[in-house]
This record gives C-alpha cells, sequence and structure tokens, in this order.
C-alpha cells in the first residue's frame, strides 16, 4: 500500500476546522443528507503482523475540528490510549492548518496549506519534526491537469524529488497520475526505475465516506483524514493500476454499503502475481 499513500499524498485539498478548541460532545448539525464519519475501524494483517487502528471524529456542523486514534496489535500494549491528536484549522472554509500530537500531547507533525483568491490550493508544506523532515509542494493547474512540484529537505539538505501529473474528472476525483521529469506539463514520464510511471483510478457510483465534509473539495490524503486507504472525493475508488518498470500492479476495494449507499465496509487487496487481502476498514456515521 505504500504506493497508494505515495500516489494521494502529493496533492491535498481538504477542508475543514473551526478556529474554536473542540470539546468530547461530538457536538454537529449534520441531517441525513449530511452523512459525517463517526469512527473508522482498521485492521491490517500483514503475516505474522497485525494491528487494529480506530479513528473517532469530532466536528462543529460540516466541519472536522478533531481526530484521535487508537491503536491495539503486535505493536501495541494499551488499546485505550490516545496515540494520536489531530486538530484541523480552516481559514474561508478550507483546511489551513492541521497539527498531529503524540501520546505525550507533543507536537510531531504539522500541515500548513495556502490558497489562491479563488479558494485553489496552490502550496503547502509537511513538516515532520521528529524526523527533522520538511516537504514542500507547489501545485499548478491547466484546464483538467494538475502538476505537483514537490521538493524535500532532511536537516540542512534539500532536494527535489517528485514531480506528479494528475487528471482529474467533473467529480474532482483523479482519474490518472503520471511521473514527470520537471514541472512543465509537456514533460516527460520518468524512466523505469520508478515506484510507477502511471497509475489508472477507477470509482463507483456511490458516495464516498469524507464526501459531505465542509470544505472537501478535492484530493484526500490518507495522512490527513484517515489512516485507511479510503480514496475518493466524490465518489470510491474500486481499482488502481499501476503500471511502471517493474510491471503492472493491482490495487482492489471491495465496498459493502449501508442503506444511504455509503460505504460500512470495504475489503482492500493487493495484486502483483498473487492477490493479498492488506485492509479490512469498518465505518460508522453519526
Amino acid at each position: 500500500m505504500k504506493k497508494l499513500i505515495f500516489l494521494f499524498t502529493a496533492l491535498i485539498f481538504i477542508s475543514c476546522e473551526s478556529e474554536d478548541p473542540a470539546d468530547d460532545s461530538n457536538n454537529n448539525s449534520n441531517s441525513e443528507s449530511s452523512v459525517l464519519v463517526k469512527t473508522i475501524t482498521t485492521t491490517t494483517n500483514d503475516g505474522d503482523y497485525s494491528e487494529v487502528i480506530t479513528e473517532e471524529y469530532f466536528y462543529e456542523g460540516n466541519k472536522i475540528e478533531r481526530k484521535l486514534e487508537y491503536r491495539s496489535g503486535s505493536n501495541y500494549s494499551n488499546p485505550d490510549e490516545v496515540y494520536m491528536t489531530y486538530n484541523y484549522t480552516y481559514t474561508n472554509n478550507n483546511i489551513s492548518n492541521v497539527k498531529r500530537y503524540d501520546s505525550n500531547n507533543e507536537l510531531e507533525r504539522e500541515w500548513i496549506f495556502e490558497y489562491d483568491s479563488n479558494g485553489k490550493l496552490i502550496s503547502y508544506s509537511n513538516e515532520h519534526f521528529r524526523y527533522d523532515e520538511k516537504i514542500l509542494y507547489t501545485i499548478d493547474y491547466d484546464g483538467n491537469y494538475i502538476l505537483a512540484c514537490e521538493t524535500v529537505i532532511w536537516g540542512d539538505v534539500v532536494n527535489s524529488n517528485y514531480y506528479t501529473k494528475y487528471t482529474i474528472n467533473s467529480n474532482s476525483d483523479l482519474t490518472f497520475v503520471e511521473s514527470v521529469q520537471s514541472c512543465s506539463f509537456s514533460a516527460p514520464l520518468l524512466s523505469s526505475d520508478n515506484d510507477f510511471e502511471t497509475a489508472n483510478i477507477e470509482y463507483d457510483n456511490n458516495p464516498s465516506p469524507f464526501k459531505n465534509v465542509e470544505g472537501n473539495n478535492f484530493i484526500l490524503t490518507t495522512e490527513i483524514l484517515t489512516y485507511a486507504d479510503l480514496l475518493g472525493y466524490y465518489n470510491n475508488v474500486t481499482k488502481v493500476t499501476f503500471n511502471g518498470g517493474d510491471g503492472t500492479y493491482y490495487i482492489s476495494l471491495t465496498y459493502d454499503y449501508n442503506s444511504d449507499n455509503y460505504p460500512r465496509n470495504v475489503q482492500i487487496s493487493e495484486e502483483d502475481g498473487q492477490v493479498y487481502l492488506y485492509e479490512s476498514v469498518d465505518i460508522d456515521y453519526y
């Protein structure tokens, strides 16, 4: 699933957070036509290693204010202890800042987003204080194409690494991804020694779990809204086909829907010669 994480980390256009501190009351005012995620439980099995991650969400209206993350399994001894806390801040109904705190309530990661006067994301940073790492992204738009240029900073060392070209559909869901060599829309593909050169993304016709979060009008990253590989803004991703120098690789997502047609369980598998069940995801809503 590392390819999925890379695929959707380069762009984020999510929304929401009130600038007032969140409380534990889960005080939200959504109606049945504005379904919001309450909890997500992700069970991962990888040989001898297994873990269960539970995420609990708090809102003000349809704006996400905070997320609490709990972990249990092979490497975790206290499933009732908050493992991570995410606090979200909004500016003009777009998420402008996300801070992640560890179990000792120490800030260990922060995302900062900048938008133009039309509300389009133009740049953002992702800083990991524990590892002295900072990633900077600049975003360019050309019709249905978006180019994300990434610069990685390790301490005092600056590296320009990934350049990724995205194609989106009328629902603002990604449909095609290309790795490119430079920040130019005419740039050629990278050589085959990269993780992947292209990725083709397919969708169902049902609403994605975070569709009704205020300001969430583009791409979700698993690090910001959920640990689970729940992809897509408007509809749900059913298959991702990666093509690269080492051949073709597939990620498949199979859904069980509730009465409102939102996913309540997702089975995520990967195929690279053989098929492996990677994650099982259970979703509850308000």
